[in-house]
């Protein structure tokens, strides 16, 4: 967890008070670094001064998060070199389209470990 965000959620009032953007950043980050744990990617999550938060998949792969919504730039695609924003509002989502990313795709692979003949 982004070590900001553990001292916002202890100084955080009990009570009905709405969680600041920051802690709903960060805690739509978590559950993108749980998501990509359990496909064996390690991944990094830093906070930005706008109060959001970007975690870095793979090489040139960066996602962004305000709390409801995730959103990354594709370079280079069909488009002619044009970039490509997808927007998605589900950690599930998210997850689903970056596994077929080639640069996700290509960690992958580079970080599974090979199996030693016994």
């Amino acid at each position: 967890m982004i070590p900001a965000v553990e001292q916002s959620l202890e100084a955080r009032p009990l009570g009905g008070s709405a969680q600041p953007r920051s802690v709903r950043a960060a805690l739509a980050a978590d559950r993108l670094q749980a998501a990509f744990s359990r496909h064996g990617l390690d991944v990094d999550a830093h906070e930005l001064a706008s109060g959001r938060v970007v975690v870095s998949v793979a090489h040139g792969v960066l996602v962004h998060t305000n709390g409801p919504h995730f959103w990354w730039v594709t370079w280079g695609s069909s488009r002619r070199g044009k970039p490509r924003v997808t927007l998605c509002r589900t950690v599930e989502r998210v997850v689903e389209e970056l596994l077929q990313h080639p640069a996700v795709v290509k960690r992958r692979q580079t970080t599974e470990t090979p199996k030693l003949p016994v």
